[in-house]
């Protein structure tokens, strides 16, 4: 008989020993839940984080871009006014030209080398005019 105290004991030791584990499991399990938690909240926030910087990006790619646009708009339109004001002197040095051939030609004055020499400047000049209205409407037509 002395031993089924022992051993009633010894069962209701053993039967306290598992009730304090089995508490200690959910208290592990708890804690291991929270922990999953923070981890899951700490990667949205940084998705969430992530997404912004990304979208901060695409914004000033697209400021850059539309400042590039704008230069070569305003560069095009530089380079068109250019060539308008190129062939308004040319037009003008070969409008000189021929009223002065003109001019010597009344009074007498032009020598048949000195008239081929105009006419051949003449000639460069149209030339280059003809070369740069090419230019100006392929300039236009890219604009």
């Amino acid at each position: 008989m002395k031993k089924f105290p022992n051993f009633l004991f010894f069962i209701v030791f053993l039967l306290l020993i598992s009730i304090g584990s089995a508490q200690d499991k959910p208290i592990e399990n708890d804690s291991i839940f929270q922990q999953k938690m923070e981890k899951k909240e700490i990667k949205e926030k940084n998705n969430k984080i992530s997404k912004e910087e990304k979208a901060a990006k695409k914004k000033v790619k697209e400021g850059k871009k539309a400042e590039k646009h704008l230069k070569k708009k305003q560069k095009l339109t530089k380079a068109i006014s250019k060539k308008e004001k190129t062939i308004r002197k040319n037009e003008s040095k070969v409008v000189k030209l021929q009223n002065k051939i003109e001019t010597f030609k009344s009074k007498g004055k032009l020598a048949p080398a000195d008239e081929i020499k105009m006419s051949e400047k003449i000639e460069k000049l149209q030339a280059a005019l003809v070369k740069d209205k090419e230019k100006l409407t392929k300039l236009q037509k890219k604009k």
